[in-house]
């Protein structure tokens, strides 16, 4: 006799809900796959802001297939479709079930710093990078900073800021190199200018212990500048501005308002004319979130933009004269442009996250401005990424002020002082490269180095053409949205983008007059 076997109702409900479950997952799991493995591939973060890893060329496997194949995975995993919105999304799951403490303004959380392979964050703020290895100066800021970030504050007060670790003792080699200049070039003022962090202002009395004081190393730097040397104190002229906008809350750099005060410290200390903010004309780019969104990876920074706040010089003729440097994707200057014409000041449209490539277009260039004012004094600022805010304050002081990135300079700095009859070296870091022998060496070696050696142009320059095309993609602005001041005419300066082509520009007879005034 069989025995005849009844399924309960809510049996047959569980087996269907997991019949379904396991279909919805099945979903899922076959649409990522063809998302992953068919999707055209992400080429730029504009969320880390860095190019990502470009599929290795099959002459690499010949000469190290184990290389190859590890280079392929990192290809893989660090380009997949649609990258930043999954980052995005995984942000904004980890917010939601996150906790923040009370309703404190000053609520802080601690974050590693995530990498990111920018030729300017790779160097300029000291975080190690998988584009850097190989890199000295990425490599010895990374032992100074401590590869974390801290977030502070709540709403749109939100501030992200980078931990310092280094100590009084950080910048000797700094300080040594400037001695060096001023031992070297006999006749010329040279100026030893430290950028501090925003941290040092603005991290909260009960997460000091989280990072290490700034003064100390800034203060070790003047004391160790021989009597050749002026030091500018812009550490104190920032202190006592702290309830302005001087620093970026997104971003890793000072805004152009600390910047207007350290320009007005080397004026001071250099004994010329500077000119109060009345003089300048006051542009805004709204929605702006910086560099400090991708390092933290921390959705309260997205939303919290800010306005990006710069001035431009009212009533000079100026003009501005550029030699552009090709890299490869090691950040090595495979070759420079002809020197061309273009406006100094771009305007980004709101909401970009460009906005502090508002000066020069960025970092990769030397640069020449002749700026209409009588004299014979002629300044050159040697500086990081910070530096890029301090040119167009110093217009009204010197007759020609020029602009050289310390990353890449291919000329003999004897040479240039020579040929441009320098007067004045201002030689400006942040925190970060003032603790860095490998920057100061690099900058020493400008005074002995050959004009024109350039890296060979293998097949890394290919990967920089991969570079440039997502650099212009991000930088719709270049050619649509950023535009150049206008001028009392209302028609527009020649303008060039921030990325040159492979081929030269061509020599102008004449530099292009700019005047920017308020829009």
């Amino acid at each position: 006799m069989t025995r005849e076997t009844t399924t309960r109702p809510e049996e047959k409900m569980g087996a269907k809900a997991n019949s379904t479950y396991m279909t919805i997952v099945g979903v899922v799991f076959t649409l990522l796959t063809i998302v992953f493995l068919f999707m055209p591939r992400s080429a730029y973060s504009e969320l880390e802001k860095r190019d990502l890893a470009q599929f290795p060329e099959i002459s690499e496997f010949k000469s190290d297939p184990a290389a190859y194949t590890a280079a392929v995975s990192q290809w893989f995993s660090d380009s997949e479709p649609y990258r930043d919105q999954f980052m995005t999304m995984s942000m904004e799951i980890r917010d939601a079930m996150g906790y923040l403490p009370g309703n404190s303004e000053e609520a802080i959380s601690y974050k590693p710093m995530s990498s990111g392979n920018t030729e300017q964050e790779g160097v300029d703020a000291g975080i190690v990078t998988e584009a850097a290895e190989g890199n000295p100066l990425a490599n010895e800021n990374a032992k100074i900073a401590t590869s974390a970030t801290i977030v502070v504050g709540k709403g749109e007060n939100v501030r992200a800021l980078m931990v310092f670790g280094g100590s009084a003792k950080s910048g000797k080699s700094y300080a040594e190199m400037l001695n060096y200049y001023a031992d070297q070039l006999p006749g010329v003022h040279i100026y030893a200018l430290v950028a501090p962090l925003a941290t040092e202002y603005y991290l909260p009395d009960k997460a000091k212990n989280a990072s290490k004081p700034q003064k100390p190393m800034v203060e070790g730097v003047r004391d160790m500048l021989s009597s050749k040397v002026k030091y500018v104190d812009v550490y104190n002229a920032l202190a006592a501005h702290t309830t302005e906008d001087i620093y970026l809350r997104t971003d890793h750099h000072w805004a152009p308002l600390g910047a207007y005060y350290a320009a007005r410290q080397i004026a001071r200390t250099a004994g010329v004319p500077f000119k109060e903010l009345s003089s300048y004309d006051r542009h805004v780019v709204k929605g702006f979130v910086g560099s400090m969104y991708g390092y933290t990876k921390d959705i309260s920074v997205k939303r919290a933009p800010e306005d990006f706040v710069y001035y431009t010089p009212r009533g000079l003729n100026y003009k501005t004269t550029f030699i552009t440097y090709n890299i490869n994707s090691k950040y090595q200057v495979t070759s420079a442009s002809k020197p061309y014409s273009g406006a100094f000041f771009k305007h980004f449209k709101d909401g970009s996250g460009a906005a502090y490539s508002t000066f020069m277009g960025g970092d990769r260039h030397t640069v020449k401005v002749e700026t209409g004012m009588p004299g014979n004094r002629r300044l050159l600022i040697i500086k990081d990424s910070y530096g890029n805010a301090l040119p167009g304050y110093m217009f009204y002081s010197f007759n020609e002020v020029h602009v050289v990135d310390f990353r890449y300079f291919t000329m003999n700095m004897r040479e240039y002082i020579r040929a441009n009859k320098i007067t004045d070296v201002v030689i400006a870091f942040n925190v970060f490269n003032a603790c860095s022998s490998s920057a100061a060496e690099k900058v020493k070696r400008f005074l002995s180095q050959r004009s024109g050696e350039y890296s060979p142009q293998t097949q890394e320059v290919a990967k920089d053409d991969t570079s440039k095309k997502s650099e212009e993609s991000r930088h719709k602005e270049d050619s649509a949205t950023a535009k150049p001041a206008e001028t009392k005419s209302g028609t527009k300066s020649e303008t060039k983008s921030e990325v040159q082509p492979t081929e030269p520009a061509a020599e102008p007879t004449e530099p292009v007059k700019e005047q920017p005034t308020e829009e």
